[in-house]
């Protein structure tokens, strides 16, 4: 477990996370053409925050849950992480070229491949948090 979750909770982390992901999903709405690569990110994406929004429902009744208390922290760096991918990527919007300079930021993260190693992380956050909640779902509370 994580000591962040244990304090924080799962309600807590999975708000935070929400919120990161609305704005990561935000940056991804405004680009005018999505590479595949960052439409598959968006997909995975959307998956975790639907799973994050019933954990959240939940409230404060899963804050004991080892499954979730320890699927939470992987779901959150994962999230981290293309936190700071997207703050790369939006350095620099203000300028006219923001667009081309995005675009070249995608293709340089694409070739070191931080946007394949980005999908690896998220569908196993998102696989690891599936599954937690499945378990939730069957335990007692």
């Amino acid at each position: 477990m994580d000591i962040a979750t244990g304090v924080v909770g799962c309600f807590g982390v999975a708000v935070q996370l929400i919120e990161t992901v609305d704005k990561i999903q935000k940056f991804l709405r405004s680009l005018d053409e999505v590479p595949e690569d960052l439409a598959t990110i968006n997909s995975a994406l959307t998956v975790i925050r639907i799973v994050l929004i019933k954990i959240k429902a939940v409230g404060n009744i899963c804050n004991n849950d080892q499954a979730l208390l320890t699927a939470l922290p992987e779901c959150e760096r994962a999230v981290n992480f293309l936190d700071s991918v997207v703050k790369d990527l939006e350095r620099g919007v203000d300028d006219m070229h923001w667009v081309q300079r995005i675009r070249a930021r995608i293709k340089a993260a694409r070739r070191e491949g931080k946007l394949e190693k980005l999908e690896s992380k998220l569908e196993q956050a998102k696989s690891t948090l599936l599954l937690a909640v499945k378990y939730v779902n069957r335990s007692p509370w």
